[in-house]
């Protein structure tokens, strides 16, 4: 995230005005030297971490790879401009969106088994001007061989220069404190760090804050297998192709829908395992090639250490650990969503609605927006979002907000079909329709936050 929002007056305003408003924070989270951590805040202090700014480079960046990097947005390219392959070029597809514009850098990234995210990158380069690529070239094992003629509908990106990977800002994962909770930190030689997670002493394993268990929950493998006919005794189920030890802990939920934690045991061979379905029927199937099954101990969610999820902010808003607010006037969780340029509002997280242009008569003549809603979202949501642009060249942050209407019986609307116009019938038990009632204002309804440095 960054740029240069017209936000300089409001910024300064906040900094001087509020600066004794913002307290010490809890979240594990330190600029340096070299990176700058920056904040989206409430005036009254709470804030959530957004980003971090190498001020050496002029970017803004986030960890990732091994070693960690704090790098920028990075997209990964396989083309070249050049039969020996030595001139990078990046390609996608055309947009024409202002508010989508090209990553600033790509690179040629490490391959990971282990997940769909590049493990790290190998080079990368600072995106230069639009080329029209006559040929493109890849590095095969045959060496450097012609790939493809460039899409009509792409839009290709060549070099201005080449980063050195070591210049980028590496971190170290450090566990640091005393006690059962430790916190598992990167940290950068320049005096910044980023918690990423605790180490919990006792269970000898990583864990997250989960808000809604107020506890700190380790990793947990799959536990909806069983050995027996009648899902009474669960199995952990874990692929064979994931990197890294196993985790210690197998999760799954009761029949009284309470989470149990259940210690690891030893793999097991198994020539039939059994699955419980949602409806409380168990099944028997094959193992599945590529898994391997391993027995459980005791229920150990007494045992998981009580983490305080709230931190800090004597406002309006309170702040979570691991990110999002507690919003005390309207009772909710939200999180920080652009709702202009430059511009975030604190919107509930569980809205559970978007806006669906359907039709009020039986041509398809009169279309209406309606909001949809999955009913197994828990609290009925009294607002919903429409991501509508704001104007005709306006990018979709730019949203407007309205309020929920009466709900729509089946049989009410119309849909555009193949055949013609239709009457639609649905299910209310399976989604539930509402008119869209008036438009709300950002600033009478939700807190507004502010782009601020550490």
């Amino acid at each position: 995230m960054g740029g240069m929002w017209a936000r300089a007056t409001c910024l300064l305003m906040l900094v001087a005005a509020c600066g004794d408003n913002i307290e010490p924070t809890d979240d594990g989270i330190y600029g340096g030297s070299r990176l700058r951590a920056w904040f989206l805040a409430e005036a009254e202090g709470a804030r959530q971490f957004e980003t971090f700014h190498d001020r050496w480079l002029g970017i803004d960046c986030r960890f990732q790879g091994d070693p960690p990097r704090c790098l920028p947005e990075v997209a990964t390219f396989r083309d070249y401009l050049d039969p020996d392959c030595t001139e990078p070029v990046y390609g996608r597809g055309v947009t024409g969106d202002a508010c989508n514009p090209p990553p600033t850098h790509f690179g040629l990234a490490i391959d990971d088994a282990c997940s769909s995210e590049p493990a790290g990158y190998e080079r990368i380069w600072k995106r230069g001007a639009r080329v029209e690529p006559f040929l493109l070239y890849s590095v095969e094992d045959e060496g450097c061989v012609a790939r493809a003629w460039p899409r009509t509908d792409y839009e290709y990106y060549g070099a201005d220069f080449e980063i050195a990977v070591d210049a980028f800002a590496t971190a170290t994962r450090e566990v640091t404190g005393a006690g059962r909770l430790r916190e598992v930190v990167l940290a950068v030689d320049d005096g910044s760090q980023q918690r990423i997670a605790f180490h919990d002493a006792e269970l000898d394993a990583e864990c997250w804050y989960d808000r809604q268990l107020g506890l700190c929950v380790p990793e947990l493998i799959s536990g909806t297998f069983s050995s027996d006919a009648d899902c009474s005794e669960p199995l952990g189920a874990w692929s064979t192709s994931a990197c890294g030890p196993v985790p210690s802990f197998v999760g799954r939920y009761s029949d009284d829908g309470e989470l149990e934690v259940l210690a690891r045991g030893d793999k097991v061979g198994a020539s039939r395992i059994f699955y419980r379905h949602e409806n409380g029927v168990c099944y028997g199937q094959t193992p599945a090639e590529g898994m391997d099954y391993f027995r459980t101990g005791e229920n150990a969610f007494d045992d998981l250490a009580p983490l305080e999820g709230t931190m800090h902010g004597s406002g309006r808003l309170r702040a979570y650990r691991h990110g999002g607010f507690l919003d005390r006037e309207r009772g909710v969780d939200c999180d920080p969503v652009p709702t202009g340029p430059g511009v975030w509002h604190c919107l509930p997280t569980e809205l559970g609605v978007t806006a669906v242009p359907l039709f009020a008569d039986p041509l398809c003549e009169q279309e209406v927006d309606v909001f949809e809603r999955d009913p197994t979202v828990v609290g009925k949501p009294v607002q919903g979002l429409v991501w509508r642009p704001s104007s005709e060249n306006a990018c979709e942050s730019h949203a407007r907000l309205y309020a929920v209407g009466r709900e729509i019986d089946s049989g009410d609307l119309y849909d555009r079909r193949l055949l013609g116009c239709q009457r639609l019938t649905w299910n209310p038990a399976e989604i539930t329709r509402y008119v869209v009632g008036q438009e709300l204002s950002f600033d009478d309804h939700y807190v507004r936050l502010t782009r601020v440095p550490d």
